[in-house]
């Protein structure tokens, strides 16, 4: 028997067949014969199970009913943070509903709810709209809302589920919501792809941003610093990242509770630049924080010319001449074109009679070697 005989919308009752079944299973036709009958068939084979004499059919109205309930799927519900909300419906009828209309509101506030896409629902500006739903099927939606980090303590939501085939049916739910006072904040970390670096060469920076609060942080804005003039970091462009035209500022729309957004600058040391620490800082900034919390961080690297420190060569001859006063002048002469003065001071002995004995001593030695080398040389000229 078709749907529509078995569970019609109302009560009523249908003409049975006017042919009478026998338990052959044959046909004849009589004016006043009429029934209802179950009959199996196996092959060519009939057999009657029952059978009721009726010229009428009295079929009840089919059971039709569906609910709908939400339910927040997080367990702590902070202002400032979004909020999920599950929604069931449920069939407990015996016949399909068809485009059942959807629409939640949150009570005395401008709060917008977002339905999200799901097979069979279709999204609409001012709600969403289920195609099907089955006898017995519970289908799970889900819709959320944005409040504002100085929201009411207190929600109060509303759901309107209303179809009209294959009757017209509507159901409502409600839900109060008690928020916490979300906390905004977030970590900033900057770092260098290198500790040195010489003038002309590229260095890339990361920065990573964390969001460590329970409220989504929106209009993320991250400025690039140098401290040294004609110096310039920029930022890379990547998708859903806004910069503005000198690129020294990246703006991210939002980032939610326990995430975390990277970013990437690029800065090209100018060739003149003198050996130093460069220091580079980041500056962050949130709607949610302020730019008095505004959050920094830095990197250093060390830039030093290798080029000029490994141009001296120091290989070259050097002469050197002493005086008996104990001075010396010595020059070298290398590949670096430098030339060295250096002054050896005499003994100190105290004072100027130990500087005389001092000559005194010396001189003798001269005169004993002297002495020795004539004996010496005189005689071997006598043998």
């Amino acid at each position: 028997m078709r749907d529509e005989y078995r569970f019609p919308a109302e009560k009523h009752t249908v003409p049975t067949c006017q042919d009478i079944l026998h338990a052959n299973g044959a046909i004849s036709g009589e004016e006043n014969g009429g029934g209802v009958y179950i009959v199996k068939k196996v092959e060519n084979e009939k057999t009657i199970l029952c059978k009721a004499l009726s010229k009428n059919l009295e079929i009840p109205a089919a059971h039709m009913d569906f609910s709908v309930e939400m339910e927040a799927k997080e367990k702590a519900l902070y202002t400032g943070k979004r909020i999920h909300m599950a929604v069931n419906l449920t069939n407990n009828g015996q016949v399909p509903f068809y485009k059942i209309s959807l629409q939640a509101k949150v009570k005395e506030q401008e709060l917008v709810p977002v339905w999200e896409k799901e097979p069979g629902l279709e999204v609409l500006e001012s709600g969403a709209v289920l195609e099907c739903l089955s006898a017995g099927e519970t289908r799970t939606l889900s819709f959320y809302i944005d409040p504002d980090i100085d929201q009411k303590s207190n929600l109060e939501l509303e759901l309107f589920a209303k179809t009209e085939n294959p009757v017209s049916l509507e159901q409502a739910a409600e839900k109060q919501l008690t928020l916490q006072l979300g906390k905004a904040s977030f970590t900033v970390k900057k770092t260098a792809d290198c500790d040195n670096a010489s003038p002309g060469e590229t260095v890339t920076y990361q920065i990573s941003i964390h969001n460590t609060g329970e409220v989504t942080l929106h209009s993320v804005v991250t400025t690039e610093r140098f401290g040294l003039a004609g110096v310039t970091a920029t930022f890379q462009e990547q998708r859903g990242i806004t910069l503005n035209k000198s690129r020294t500022q990246a703006k991210i729309q939002e980032i939610a509770p326990g995430g975390c957004v990277n970013l990437k600058a690029k800065v090209v040391l100018p060739k003149d630049l003198k050996d130093q620490n460069l220091m580079n800082q980041i500056i962050v900034v949130t709607d949610e924080t302020g730019e008095e919390s505004a959050v920094r961080d830095q990197a250093t690297i060390r830039v030093e010319d290798k080029e000029k420190d490994g141009s001296g060569n120091g290989s070259g001859n050097g002469k050197g001449g002493g005086n008996g006063d104990g001075t010396g002048i010595g020059s070298g002469n290398n590949d670096g074109n430098t030339m060295a003065a250096s002054t050896s001071p005499s003994p100190k002995t105290g004072d100027s009679s130990h500087k005389e004995l001092f000559q005194v001593l010396i001189l003798l030695s001269f005169l004993f070697s002297a002495v020795a080398a004539r004996r010496m040389f005189g005689g071997n000229a006598h043998r």
